[in-house]
């Protein structure tokens, strides 16, 4: 564990054996690739590692005994990162049939459509949107708006992450269900009505 990081701030009980440890602590990225395969060697299961880069960006890695996957960049999968130079352009489809065939190997039953609904998010992330909320509220005391449909489930989801980090019984899967949710109903706004703001958000 010590080649992810040595601040070791939550173990969680996923079920079926699984486990999710989060951590922190290193300066530099660490090597993920070497760092979970060694994992999977000393284990002798399957294992998924990321490396969340503040809020800009993360690399994920998947693991099985004999075989380690490429790194994959998210959000955006299929344009290098151009702030940390991460793992190079994929395709969302390529990523999926990886997570599948690694879901598998595991014993496990893949959310095909969600894997999908989760890869294919290539536009803004969560805390870029509550943000924006914030942005548009202040806006609205002075230039009258609708009130969007993504606006309150955007500010609702921000005070729920915050209270999930002291909470060891925190239902993960769901905050993430919610984020793709948030995304999505801001993306299925855009056509119709775009933000003014767009431009401090662009890609």
């Amino acid at each position: 564990m010590l080649a992810f990081g040595y601040r070791h701030r939550w173990l969680r009980r996923l079920g079926d054996d699984w486990q999710m440890v989060e951590t922190n602590g290193r300066f530099d990225e660490p090597d993920l690739r070497a760092a979970t395969t060694a994992l999977v060697e000393s284990t002798g299961h399957p294992a998924l590692a990321a490396h969340v880069s503040d809020s800009d960006c993360l690399v994920m890695c998947t693991a099985v005994p004999g075989a380690t996957g490429p790194l994959t960049h998210l959000p955006r999968p299929s344009e290098p990162c151009s702030v940390y130079v991460h793992a190079g352009p994929r395709t969302g489809d390529e990523i999926v049939a990886e997570l599948i065939d690694w879901s598998s190997t595991g014993g496990l039953r893949p959310d095909t459509a969600g894997l999908r609904s989760q890869v294919h998010v290539d536009e803004e992330l969560a805390d870029d949107l509550v943000f924006r909320a914030y942005l548009r509220a202040i806006e609205r005391k002075e230039d009258p708006m609708p009130v969007e449909p993504w606006e309150a489930p955007a500010l609702a989801l921000e005070a729920d992450l915050w209270a999930a980090l002291y909470r060891p019984d925190a239902d993960v899967p769901a905050l993430v269900r919610r984020t793709a949710e948030v995304v999505r109903l801001y993306e299925a706004s855009r056509p119709s009505r775009p933000s003014r703001h767009h431009e401090f958000w662009a890609p």
